[in-house]
């Protein structure tokens, strides 16, 4: 049983490391300014921003991890932020979401969801000029700081996450510097 379980695992974090794209591309959230809050930009995208139309003074964030998940493990997401606005902004309430799972290799007996992954969230805090754009560790995070993506492991075989691409939605508040 464990001799079976340590092949499956290691066929699985050797396919894994070949095959799972965490981010085909970089997705990009947009801001939305509101018009009875002028002072405050909310930041929200993830699966559906290509049908968002950023307006002028706007905030963006995208990311992506250099290094695929595997059970147990995580990978830091040194995002970046860039500020479309001409004035400096203070930007707090970070955020990182898994929106959704695409598992091409998910059967009934061997699944793969949203459940299988985790994010711990930042709490860090950062200013960015106006028309610019700065990383998390530009502004100042230490690797301790940044968020947090896993894979759990569980005691249930998870090939079915081989290959499987994860849609991430991020959120952020703004404010004037």
């Amino acid at each position: 049983m464990t001799s079976e379980r340590t092949r499956r695992r290691r066929a699985f974090l050797l396919g894994a490391a070949a095959m799972l794209v965490l981010w085909s591309g970089t997705l990009v959230a947009w801001a939305v300014v509101g018009p009875e809050r002028t002072d405050v930009i909310v930041v929200g995208g993830g699966t559906e921003q290509e049908a968002l139309h950023a307006p002028s003074g706007a905030l963006s964030i995208s990311g992506s991890l250099t290094v695929p998940l595997r059970p147990g493990a995580g990978e830091r997401l040194d995002l970046v932020i860039r500020n479309e606005t001409d004035v400096a902004l203070a930007v707090s309430g970070l955020t990182v979401r898994i929106a959704e799972v695409d598992a091409p290799n998910a059967t009934s007996a061997l699944g793969c969801s949203v459940d299988d992954f985790a994010v711990e969230q930042t709490t860090f805090g950062f200013e960015v000029a106006g028309t610019a754009s700065t990383s998390l560790t530009g502004a100042g995070a230490g690797d301790d700081e940044l968020p947090l993506l896993s894979m759990r492991d569980t005691d249930v075989d998870q090939a079915g996450c081989l290959g499987a691409t994860l849609a991430l939605e991020y959120a952020a508040v703004g404010t004037p510097a």
